[in-house]
This record gives C-alpha cells, structure tokens and sequence, in this order.
C-alpha cells in the first residue's frame, strides 16, 4: 500500500519548467511520484501556435482551456 503525499500548492508556471520553442510548460506532477500513473502539467501558447498532427496511443489526454481559445483536430 503506497503512502499519500502531502498536498501541494503551486502558482501560475510555479513546478518544474521547460521551455520547447514558444511553448512554456510547468510540471506540477510526474507520473513517476507515485499514487497512480499521470502527469499534470500547464502551459501557456502564443496565439497561433500549433503542434504537428500526432498521437498518443498509450495515455489518453485531457485539457482545461482557461482563456482563450483552442482548436484540435
């Protein structure tokens, strides 16, 4: 039986943070810190940046749009 974690707060792009290009992104949790197998993570995008057409088969994927707007295909 895994032992839980204290809960963590975080601020806007507070975590561990990378930056791909435009993209800003801030890792608030790993899937390898335990209690069940997900990542959570925010980003902030320009307007009009965009990622090539791809998937992933082995995870499924959910996003909150804060502000603004986000196409997908």
């Amino acid at each position: 039986m895994s032992e839980t974690k204290r809960t963590q707060h975080f601020r806007s792009m507070e975590g561990k943070a990378y930056q791909l290009g435009p993209l800003k992104m801030a890792f608030k949790r790993s899937d390898a810190e335990g209690e069940g197998s997900y990542s959570m993570f925010e980003s902030i995008e320009p307007p009009g940046a965009s990622v090539a057409l791809h998937r992933h088969p082995s995870w499924q994927e959910t996003f909150i749009v804060l502000d603004g707007r986000f196409d997908f295909d």
